[in-house]
């Protein structure tokens, strides 16, 4: 025990804290409307963020699929139509 001891002695662990500091909103009726509007927008770009992240991560495999089978596709198609 004595040497697990000194071997845990010379260790040192790390860890990174993350604070995030926020001005409370107020009770007024004017700044609740405000800071609901400010939260709404901050929404928003969330959303459209993600939406363009999506389509940025999924949008190349999309197009490289698409067109590997459009023109076998429309190929088949036109054999068949009549």
């Amino acid at each position: 025990m004595e040497a697990e001891r000194k071997h845990l002695t010379g260790r040192v662990d790390y860890a990174t804290i993350s604070v995030r500091i926020t001005e409370s909103a107020t009770a007024s009726a004017s700044n609740s409307l405000a800071n609901a509007a400010r939260e709404g927008f901050r929404n928003l770009l969330g959303g459209l963020n993600g939406i363009a992240e999506a389509a940025l991560t999924a949008g190349p495999s999309i197009l490289f699929w698409g067109a590997l089978l459009f023109f076998p596709a429309r190929w088949v198609w036109r054999r068949l139509k009549p």
